[in-house]
């Protein structure tokens, strides 16, 4: 399937004042909107792509025209059966002003995890701090500010979310041997999602992102290296064990 992304407003996945399952539902609604920012489907087209019940997408689409992120009327059409018009799909039309203040691109394979929708968000949130780049140090203080999780959600979102294959979680570590910010790294691979059976053309190796700046397979260089540092360290030791035995027979 072709890889394509949406545009997501960073004001929709920061703002609290929307419910994890709002955010999730705007982001539904800025992806599968058309270029003239219309979107026309059903409620239960709605909840089958942000995961959720009638009532929840009915609860959403009030918050989000509460607070200007879209607006919709209803449409008719005519019924032969029952003889007179009756409600159609709502025409949905989102804030394309918000896309101006800030967006992120994001694909549209997020929609195929099963992520609960305070997941979803804490997800979002990291494809924000990605910018232009691959790879992001978000912290889990700054994840909290950004979704009003509390920070026993974001530790159980990330352990969920570093077993997706769109996102390598690595733990980094400062000199002092003090854990610090966690290190995100985005793996695009638009085939990836748990379920679909491999490609038959699989890409070459070296069409495969660059992305990835480690390697947990020591390669023959490395493997030289580690031998030459420890013959060094060995040698070192051996050397002070000489000088400290002459030493000792030239004061005796």
């Amino acid at each position: 399937m072709k890889q394509s992304k949406f545009k997501a407003p960073n004001a929709l996945i920061q703002d609290t004042r929307l419910s994890y399952s709002a955010r999730r539902l705007g982001c539904v609604f800025f992806s599968f909107s058309n270029p003239m920012g219309i979107c026309r489907k059903s409620y239960d087209r709605l909840a089958t792509l942000a995961q959720c019940s009638r009532k929840t997408v009915i609860r959403g689409v009030k918050q989000l025209v509460k607070y200007g992120y879209i607006s919709f009327h209803n449409t008719y059409h005519y019924d032969q059966k029952a003889g007179r018009a009756v409600y159609g799909k709502n025409c949905y039309c989102i804030n394309a002003e918000l896309l101006r203040e800030g967006y992120t691109l994001i694909s549209r394979d997020v929609f195929r995890y099963t992520l609960s929708d305070a997941f979803f968000t804490i997800f979002m949130a990291i494809f924000t701090c990605f910018g232009n780049s691959k790879r992001a140090w978000p912290s889990i203080s700054m994840l909290e500010k950004m979704t009003g999780a509390a920070r026993s959600t974001v530790c159980a979102g990330l352990l969920l979310l570093k077993e997706l294959p769109i996102l390598l979680v690595q733990h980094c570590l400062k000199k002092t041997r003090q854990f610090t910010s966690n290190s995100y790294i985005l793996v695009q691979d638009s085939s990836a999602n748990g379920t679909t059976a491999p490609s038959e053309n699989p890409k070459p190796e070296q069409d495969l992102p660059n992305c990835l700046d480690h390697s947990t397979v020591p390669t023959p260089c490395k493997a030289f290296q580690n031998l030459f540092s420890t013959a060094k360290r060995l040698f070192s030791s051996f050397s002070n064990l000489v000088v400290r035995f002459l030493h000792n027979k030239v004061r005796t």
